[in-house]
């Protein structure tokens, strides 16, 4: 799984299969460097954020033409928060 660094995202449940080894996190500082190290290279099968700042993060990299980029699957809603 990937996630922006410092991002505390999917739920008490979701940390806790990472604290016992049964989900590999790997954690960078941005949307973007997330979805082409992670996504893009195919490192990770999935990266938990916001769904619109993955999806304003996929259309930029898509409108530059970043290397061939597959069609984005959405996977189920790890949480929600309200501000």
């Amino acid at each position: 799984m990937g996630i922006n660094l410092g991002y505390k995202l999917g739920g008490d449940a979701f940390w806790a299969a990472v604290k016992d080894q049964k989900i590999e996190l790997k954690e960078y500082g941005s949307n973007r460097l997330n979805l082409i190290k992670l996504l893009v290279a195919g490192q990770t099968d999935c990266y938990v954020n916001s769904q619109q700042a993955i999806l304003l993060s996929w259309r930029q990299l898509k409108q530059e033409n970043y290397r061939q980029i597959a069609p984005l699957v959405e996977g189920a809603i790890v949480s929600v928060e309200y501000g």
